[in-house]
């Protein structure tokens, strides 16, 4: 018997959007939602040399922040944020590849800190590059691991480079629905809303929400408008990389956000 197709998240919220697909990187983007953009990536060296078993043989003993997940989901503290471990890459990867369940941990990191050299893989889109700041994410997570529901306050172009995710958006506007975190909180860019399944019992009024809904092969890079709320169900042990960038004003929002964290001293 065939294996049932994997539960997407916010799962009772309904089939909701497909998110409009095109090929190639548009000259413009827009902010009033998100754009599937399939196998922009496949030909970037990234593609192969950023797969799992190629970066623990790359760099075995480089240790990588490695968060917990509990009940398949990343885990965080409301007043604290997210704390990890450091671990070995070559260790984390062969507990991803030998996991059961998803709660071996998800590693989150910046590859031109963590990974020397590294960053030579990925040729940047010229807007990133040319950008006032930006900021590269790398993420490995086990099959079955969700994310919380969460925004970020840039735009983001996600990349598979392995694996397969499902992935669910909503709209900034959507955030008092969703019961976001407050901005004093360890985490205003998450939600408290289970990221598989709405608690309606607790966010009632996030059955009003509209979906948006994509997956990803790997190659394909998602546009994530900034603002914009997500969540991820990786189905096949994953790699991505979230390339973050602004402008103006705007660009000084990390600097802050740094500050701010130091002072309360909150995890990522």
């Amino acid at each position: 018997m065939a294996d049932s197709p994997p539960r997407p998240p916010l799962a009772n919220l309904g089939p909701g959007r497909g998110v409009p697909a095109r090929h190639g990187l548009p000259d413009t983007l827009s902010l009033r939602g998100p754009l599937l953009l399939p196998g922009l990536a496949a030909a970037w060296p990234a593609r192969r040399r950023w797969q799992l078993d190629a970066l623990a043989e790359r760099f075995p003993s480089h240790p990588v922040p490695v968060f917990p997940v509990r009940d398949r989901t990343l885990t965080y503290d409301a007043d604290s944020g997210m704390r990890p471990e450091r671990v070995p890459l070559a260790t984390f990867a062969a507990r991803v590849r030998a996991a059961t369940d998803a709660d071996v941990g998800f590693a989150m990191l910046h590859p031109g800190q963590w990974l020397p050299g590294a960053m030579r893989d990925l040729p940047l889109p010229r807007r990133i590059r040319q950008a006032t700041w930006s900021d590269v994410r790398m993420t490995i997570a086990p099959p079955g691991a969700l994310t919380p529901v969460h925004r970020e306050f840039f735009d983001n172009l996600f990349l598979l480079v392995e694996g397969e995710k499902e992935v669910g958006l909503l709209a900034p506007e959507h955030g008092a629905a969703l019961s976001a975190h407050g901005w004093l909180s360890g985490v205003p860019h998450m939600s408290p809303v289970g990221p598989l399944v709405v608690d309606t019992a607790r966010h009632a009024q996030a059955l009003g929400c509209e979906i948006w809904r994509c997956r990803l092969q790997a190659g394909d890079v998602l546009f994530i408008p900034r603002g914009w709320w997500h969540v991820f169900h990786t189905t096949r042990t994953a790699v991505g990389a979230g390339m973050w960038w602004a402008n103006g004003p705007r660009a000084l929002a990390p600097l802050a956000g740094g500050v701010y964290k130091w002072a309360l001293n909150v995890g990522t």
